[in-house]
């Protein structure tokens, strides 16, 4: 009996040395590589374990920079040598440089332009036509036409005499949707078009009483604003 609780014993204590000595999985972290002469970052999943040397050639996959021309530098400024790991240094940032290279800065600006026509005068029934061309904005951006405001009363669409005569009238699309003061009336997707137009037309909302010369104003804002969100 003594025996077979001494075996029992040992074989415990065995079993409780070699779940001991399994070694665990290393923990993935992500490492952050600072490429400044591509103006840009790598970030490779990678353990502690992992070499320089395994680094450099995730960078070369990623950037096609050979393995043997790159040179990784610690947050120090120190440069890290091939043989060792990321566990060895105790980083996870490191910046990549190119042996012997020497990066030369390229730039070219391109400034927004577009250009809005809006007509200077039109007769009560005539066809007013606002366009856009040469639309070259900021990435994300359109132009954008809205009508600002009218000479009425409160903003309203109202012609007037010298001698106070009124007539209101309203403004449409020539598919007849009726505008009003903050409309926006044209707006042109850069992505899809560089320019493009858009037909108003007036119409008299009042029978005339009066003879004369009926005039107003409507002013319309020219603004830049964002491209809608694709759903």
């Amino acid at each position: 009996m003594k025996h077979q609780f001494r075996f029992t014993a040992l074989l415990l204590a065995l079993l409780t040395a070699l779940s001991l000595t399994v070694p665990a999985a290393a923990a993935s972290f992500t490492l952050t590589v600072e490429i400044p002469s591509l103006d840009r970052s790598f970030s490779p999943e990678v353990t502690e374990s992992t070499t320089i040397n395994q680094v450099k050639l995730l960078i070369e996959e990623e950037t096609g920079i050979a393995a043997a021309e790159q040179i990784l530098t610690l947050p120090n400024g120190q440069a890290a040598e091939d043989g060792r790991t990321l566990g060895d240094y105790n980083v996870k940032t490191l910046t990549m440089k190119i042996k012997n290279g020497h990066t030369t800065s390229i730039s070219h600006t391109v400034l927004p332009t577009y250009t809005v026509t809006v007509p200077a005068s039109v007769k009560m029934g005539e066809t007013l036509t606002i366009s856009a061309e040469n639309v070259i904005p900021e990435k994300g951006k359109q132009p954008a036409v809205s009508l600002y405001a009218a000479s009425g009363e409160n903003n309203s669409f109202t012609l007037t005499t010298a001698e106070g005569a009124t007539l209101n009238y309203s403004v449409t699309t020539a598919l007849g949707q009726l505008m009003d003061v903050g409309s926006v009336v044209l707006t042109i997707n850069p992505e899809v078009a560089s320019g493009g137009s858009v037909q108003l037309h007036t119409h008299l909302e009042d029978n005339v009483e009066f003879a004369g010369e009926y005039t107003g104003t409507i002013t319309f804002r020219i603004s830049v604003a964002d491209l809608p969100q694709q759903p």
